[in-house]
Order: C-alpha cells, then structure tokens, then sequence
C-alpha cells in the first residue's frame, strides 16, 4: 500500500466502476438481442426444426471419432484460436488446420441426407415389374415381356 493511498483507492475505484458500466451495458445489449431473437423466432414450427436441427448434428457430433470431437471443440466450444488450439494438442498450427478440416469435411458427411437410392435396373426388378418399362432395352440382361420377336441383324452389302 503506498504512503498516500487515496490516489491509489481512486484509481481502483475507477477501474471498478468502469467494469461495472461495461458489464451493465453488455448485460442491456445482449436483453435487446435476446428480446428480438425471441420474438422473431416465437413461432413453434420454428422451435420444433431448431430442436430437430439440433438432434441431428449432436447425433452427427457422437459419431465422429474422438480426436475430430476433440478439434471442432478446441474452436467451437472453446473460441480458440488454431494456434492456441494446436498448442493445446501439442501439434503444429499446420497439422492442426488438416486435422480441423478433415473432422469438419467428416461432420458435413455425418449430417448430409444419405443420397436417394438409384432407380433399379431391369434386370433386378421381378418379372411381374418388368412389362412396364415401355418396350424394349438395350441391356442384354433386361428382360422385358414384350411379345414382338427381336429384329433380325440386317445384312450389310
């Protein structure tokens, strides 16, 4: 403590109040934000896709392997930055970068919609399927029940 503490008590008071105001003001900022998100997101239709939507890449997040978990979280969860997270893993920011890259190209994976199955072919479908294809194929291994005989090969002159 120095000699003459009220300069030292006014200095620390200043400081005191200064996070006081900052904090308020934060703490106002965010009841604005928080009032217009609320209200433009009030309806239910909305919250129950923001639930559905959460489940899904929280169920996309589980199945990842632990170390791709543990990368997004490094920058998602924890705000760091790819050199400070790096550092964390004890790997270089470069190495960092690939493995950030490949754990967020396997949670785009893990959330994409599995690709819509391919129309079967001819060949597959069961005979009873196989008359509405329209007529004949090209495909050897498609069998058609169409009833005209194939066309004789022509004689080339």
């Amino acid at each position: 403590m120095p000699d003459d503490p009220a300069p030292w008590l006014f200095g620390v008071a200043r400081k005191v109040i200064a996070g006081q105001l900052r904090s308020h003001s934060r703490r106002e900022a965010l009841r604005a934000r928080l009032a217009v998100t609320s209200a433009d997101e009030a309806a239910a239709g909305e919250i129950g896709e923001d639930v559905a939507e959460r489940a899904a890449v929280l169920a996309a997040f589980t199945r990842l392997s632990d170390n791709d978990r543990e990368v997004l979280m490094l920058i998602a969860w924890d705000g760091l930055t790819s050199k400070a997270a790096a550092s964390v893993l004890g790997v270089t920011r470069f190495a960092f970068g690939v493995r950030l890259q490949r754990a967020r190209r396997r949670l785009s994976a893990a959330l994409a919609p599995a690709e819509p199955a391919a129309p079967p072919r001819p060949r597959d479908l069961p005979p009873h399927q196989r008359r509405y294809l329209g007529g004949r194929t090209k495909d050897p291994l498609a069998f058609t029940e169409d009833p005209r005989p194939l066309a004789a090969p022509r004689e080339v002159r």
